[in-house]
């Protein structure tokens, strides 16, 4: 608090009129400078503007240049590989297909956003390639393809932008030539980029509500533009695009960048020409006015209400300034409403505040003043009489009053601040308040201020009882919970989650480190590598985002197994609110969760008897075994096997011999296949075995699949010794027979329909049945 001087009192005074003049001349010069320094700013502004536009599409055309020639190079790769597959297969008149095939197949399936890889013979033909054989693209016109079949290294080509017949779209195909082991020319080697891939890609650059990017070939034909338009979907009719892109292409310049107005929107827009390096292409990136001005204009708006504003009020000041030369009554008046507001300022403070003169007259009073201690004017008129009432204990009073005088009269000779007395006074109702009493100087006479106590300790002490709430409803929950502060230290943690760190500790009866109040909790997840430093990365970087407010919350499943059971927990990490950046981490063992997971899956997709895949499974796995042969282009087989005499065994001996028969078959068939096969149980005495990866050769695979059947037959023939124990009873021991027909079927990748599988292998088993039983048919 600082000593203030009373003002002095001002009189009455006057200036002659002509004295203002120098004050107007002096704020209408300031008033043009500002107007010039606001035009010289907007101007700049739109200058900035423009060059950040001219950057910008400058960097956009750049990066789009160096996308399609990287898209070039993809391509080139793949029909090199191909080149490749047919140069290997040295000077045969007739090319393997099965390896130009998977060669092409491989290509495609790197490269799904292209119009597929093909394979032209020497004939002009399309040999390969998974497009209709009728559409050979460019490279079917005689000019091109004749000008590839000339003897040469096989150069890459890249062709003028066209209209495809299969798939009907617009694209550029890219193409080289074929030679044989011996250099003699064996084909062409084609695909296409498609124009619409090249849309797309365009569409989610940042380029403004109005921004356009547009690819054209050297013939002025238009290959691709975004935003798209209707344009003829007709190889007979081409797209060429216009003035001034299709000038800057026939002037060959590589680099341009001009103003125009679009010919399609009839927007103003800066773009920038770049002819594409070593390719017959020009790319154009335009930016709209509409979007690269729009930041300018607004600016240019709030710089022109800046100017207005600041003139407004140099223009308020000049005629207030004139005003209050014009009149010392109305400076008098200023002055008076002036004391007015601080004297309407004080008594609405929310804290006591009172005025004393030099002789201890207490000459105002605040109303917090009043509705603190009830004193009015007539019961404490000057500084003596409060002390007398506020402390009505004369030691007390004595001591109070001392301190009080002592650091008044200091603070009146300059030497420092009132400092602040703390004391106990007595309201007028008789009860009590601890008070804060300071104040400041200004001349003779005092303000000072008188700050209640008692509030503040109140709101402490609801303070200290609302923590003892908060950790008692943290203890009370099961869950393991955490609180962490922005830089991941641990600020406050329940019950639950100090018992775990015990439990869970590498030293008895102490915490497991970083995880006590004080520690830093994201030191946890930056330990040495282990088995779990996956997920200990997924949760530093999870609560990091959380923390920085870049993810609204987050969760992680993850293991924690200790050696006594297998252990799954959830770890949930969310904001703590208020504005603070801290967040609340809290850990929930899902152990029983998982399991009953487990336990759902296995009943969708296993037979609960013999805990074999069942028929959906089974339907999953022979897709993936379909799947596998058409890559591959191995053989597979189904074995369809019925058990035979088992429902007599079932109805003499009861469901629980047939349950262990059943159980017993299901082991043998699987220590009778590969782990890469599958046994499934469809329903009753019914079982199914798929062999996958057999060979190539159908009657090789044949010879396999029955040798398989036959060892499965011989297993299951094999006599049973079956054990039950009944409630009650000894354990009885059966023995039993029990042989099998096995109906055989082979498929390959072509077959996509299972239910014809199962027909073939179900009419076979019927023919084995037929037979006698305990037989093997294939079919």
């Amino acid at each position: 608090m600082k000593k203030v001087d009373r003002p002095p009192a001002t009189g009455s005074f006057a200036l002659p009129r002509a004295s203002g003049i120098p004050w107007f001349a002096g704020g209408f010069s300031i008033l043009a400078i500002i107007a010039a320094l606001i035009g010289w700013a907007i101007l700049q502004g739109r200058a900035d503007a423009r060059h950040t536009a001219a950057v910008t599409t400058a960097n956009l055309s750049r990066i789009l240049a160096d996308h399609f020639n990287s898209s070039v190079r993809q391509i080139d790769l793949g029909l090199l590989n191909i080149a490749d597959a047919v140069s290997r297969q040295g000077n045969s008149n007739r090319l393997n297909e099965t390896a130009i095939d998977v060669a092409i197949d491989r290509q495609n399936a790197r490269h799904p956003n292209l119009i597929g890889f093909q394979f032209l013979g020497a004939d002009g033909r399309l040999r390969y390639g998974s497009i209709n054989t009728a559409d050979t693209g460019h490279i079917a016109r005689p000019d091109h393809f004749l000008s590839l079949a000339e003897p040469s290294d096989g150069g890459l080509v890249v062709g003028p932008a066209e209209f495809g017949r299969n798939p009907r779209q617009w694209r550029i195909a890219v193409s080289r030539r074929v030679n044989q082991a011996d250099g003699s020319f064996a084909g062409i080697a084609i695909c296409s980029l498609s124009a619409q891939a090249l849309t797309e890609s365009y569409a989610r650059l940042d380029l403004g509500r109005h921004g356009t990017v547009a690819l054209a070939d050297t013939d002025f034909t238009l290959a691709a533009r975004f935003p798209e338009y209707d344009r003829p979907n007709d190889p007979g009719v081409s797209s060429k695009v216009a003035s001034p892109f299709l000038e800057v292409i026939a002037s060959g310049a590589p680099f341009t960048q001009f103003d125009y107005a679009s010919a399609v929107d009839g927007r103003r827009r800066l773009a920038t020409v770049r002819k594409i390096e070593g390719q017959p292409y020009y790319l154009l990136v335009g930016l709209a006015e509409d979007d690269y001005l729009a930041d300018w204009r607004r600016n240019t708006v709030w710089f022109l209400l800046l100017g207005a504003l600041l003139s407004g009020m140099l223009l308020a000041a000049i005629f207030t300034l004139r005003r209050h030369l014009d009149s010392s009554e109305a400076a008098a008046r200023t002055v008076r409403e002036s004391e007015a507001r601080f004297r309407r300022m004080l008594d609405e403070m929310p804290i006591g505040v009172c005025l004393f003169d030099e002789q201890g007259r207490m000459y105002f009073r605040n109303q917090r003043f009043v509705s603190l201690f009830g004193y009015l004017e007539a019961d404490v008129p000057n500084l003596a009489e409060w002390w007398q009432v506020a402390c009505p204990e004369s030691g007390y009073r004595q001591w109070a009053q001392e301190r009080w005088q002592a650091s008044a009269s200091e603070a009146a000779a300059g030497v420092k601040e009132i400092e602040t007395v703390e004391c106990r006074v007595r309201c007028k109702d008789g009860g009590t308040r601890d008070i804060e009493i300071a104040g400041v100087t200004f001349g003779s006479h005092f303000l000072t201020t008188f700050f209640d106590q008692s509030e503040r300790r109140q709101a402490e002490e609801a303070l200290r009882e609302s923590k003892i709430f908060v950790q008692g409803v943290l203890d009370s929950v099961s869950n393991h919970i955490a609180v962490i502060d922005e830089t991941g230290r641990i600020i406050a943690t329940n019950n639950a989650w100090r018992q775990f760190s015990l439990e869970n500790s590498s030293e008895p009866g102490r915490l497991a480190p970083n995880t006590d109040v004080g520690t830093n909790y994201l030191q946890v997840c930056a330990g040495p590598a282990s088995s779990t430093s996956a997920e200990a990365a997924a949760a530093r970087d999870g609560i990091r985002a959380v923390l920085d407010g870049r993810l609204p919350t987050f969760s992680l499943e993850y293991p924690c197994h200790s050696p006594q059971q297998q252990r799954w927990f959830m770890m949930t990490v969310t904001p703590l609110g208020s504005g603070q950046k801290a967040a609340v981490v809290v850990h929930s063992n899902i152990t029983e969760r998982k399991k009953i997971e487990e336990e759902i899956r296995n009943l969708a997709y296993y037979d609960s008897l013999t805990q074999l895949p069942n028929r959906r499974m089974l339907h999953d796995r022979l897709a993936r075994t379909l799947a596998a042969s058409r890559r591959s282009g191995r053989h597979g087989a189904l074995l369809l096997l019925d058990l035979d005499n088992f429902k007599p065994l079932n109805d003499q001996q009861g469901h629980a011999i047939g349950d262990l028969l059943l159980i017993e078959v299901a082991r043998r068939l699987g220590a009778n296949v590969r782990e890469i096969d599958t046994v499934a149980r469809l329903g009753g005495d019914e079982f199914v075995v798929v062999l996958g990866g057999l060979d190539a050769s159908e009657a090789a695979s044949r010879d396999d699949a029955m040798a398989v059947a036959e060892k499965i037959r011989s297993a299951l023939a094999q006599p049973y010794s079956l054990t039950v124990i009944q409630e009650g009873k000894t354990a009885a021991t059966i023995a039993h027979r029990c042989s099998s027909s096995i109906g055989v079927t082979l498929f390959v990748g072509q077959e996509t329909n299972p239910h014809e599988i199962f027909k073939r292998a179900d009419d076979a088993m019927y023919q084995a049945k037929q037979m006698g039983r305990n037989a093997i048919w294939f079919r």
